[in-house]
């Protein structure tokens, strides 16, 4: 499930910042939500991305279906953009995606506070063991093992 969550925000994100018409309508729809819209494209390597993206779509939740409402309703809109936005906007509102991203929030919060701990000039090997031992002691609560 977690696989399919990025996927679709790999799918939902691009849409959005690829099409000014898009974004500046995604933007109206969010203008009253704080911290929203920080919707980035999924990096490989930078896993602080992925967690931007989603507290960006759960703070945004709101106003991102609104505004695929609003894109899907463009009349003069190519019929494939049209579709592709009903496609996500179903995906968006899946039970299972939904719980994911909320999922996900607590293990991406999580890995960026372990990875601004790592990045810090004055760490050493001591603190990044226990650090690292907190860490993994905490993911192993959260799913369970």
């Amino acid at each position: 499930m977690i696989l399919e969550l990025f996927n679709v925000l790999e799918e939902i994100c691009p849409s959005f910042s690829s099409s000014t018409k898009h974004f500046v309508t995604l933007k109206e729809k969010a203008y009253w939500v704080v911290k929203s819209l920080n919707l980035r494209n999924l990096s490989q390597t930078q896993w602080t991305a992925r967690g931007e993206t989603i507290q960006a779509i759960l703070t945004s939740f709101g106003a991102m279906f609104s505004a695929l409402e609003e894109i899907k309703q463009i009349k003069n809109a190519e019929k494939k953009t049209r579709v592709q936005r009903m496609s996500s906007e179903k995906k968006i509102l899946n039970f299972h995606f939904i719980a994911c991203l909320m999922y996900m929030k607590n293990i991406m919060y999580k890995i960026n506070i372990a990875t601004e701990k790592l990045e810090e000039e004055d760490i050493n090997i001591i603190d990044t063991i226990e650090m690292l031992g907190a860490t993994k002691k905490l993911f192993e609560r959260i799913v369970g093992g």
